[in-house]
This record gives structure tokens, C-alpha cells and sequence, in this order.
């Protein structure tokens, strides 16, 4: 006989779905928590290592090139001084004494 204020048992699942759907609720559950730290985990073990490796890289090659600028500037500044020198007319007559010896 039923009583009316009773509520019929559920049917239960298969033994073998509820613990695999509590994993899978647990994992949905903690989700927002496992997915940023997953993702900071990448950025410090492969992210952030090789882009640090790169920069001081970077870093090197720029004061090669600025002290190698710096030369070439060097170089350039006294080639323009002899071209300049070298479009005198007096320059070039005292290089001509000198170099005959009078």
C-alpha cells in the first residue's frame, strides 16, 4: 500500500557513474582554480625563462652594436675633416711643400 505523503526512492545509477560523475563534478567545481594556476605554471616553466634568455641577449648584441655605432661615427667625423681639408687649396699646397721637402 502507498501512502500519498511519501515520496518514491529515486532511482539510483549504476554503481559504476557515481564515483566517475562526483570526479567530474569535483573537477568542473575547482575548475576556476586549476585553470589560472595551470596557466601560470606555463608562463614560469616555458613562457618566462626563455624571453628573460632573450633579453639579456638582446640586451648584449644592443652594446655591441652602440659601441660599434660610435666607432663608425668616429671613423665618419675625421673622413669628412680630411675631405673638407682636402677641398682647401691651402691644405693641399702645404701637403705638396711638405711632401717635396720646402
Amino acid at each position: 500500500m502507498t501512502d500519498l505523503f511519501t515520496q518514491p526512492e529515486p532511482v539510483s545509477e549504476t554503481p559504476g557513474k557515481r564515483p566517475l560523475g562526483r570526479l567530474f563534478g569535483a573537477l568542473v567545481y575547482w575548475m576556476p582554480v586549476w585553470v589560472p594556476l595551470g596557466l601560470l605554471a606555463q608562463l614560469g616553466l616555458r613562457g618566462l625563462k626563455p624571453a628573460l634568455i632573450e633579453d639579456d641577449r638582446l640586451q648584449q648584441a644592443e652594446t655591441r652594436l652602440a659601441t660599434r655605432i660610435d666607432g663608425l661615427r668616429t671613423d665618419r667625423d675625421g673622413l669628412e675633416r680630411e675631405l673638407s681639408a682636402l677641398q682647401d687649396p691651402i691644405y693641399i699646397e702645404r701637403l705638396r711643400r711638405l711632401r717635396d721637402g720646402n
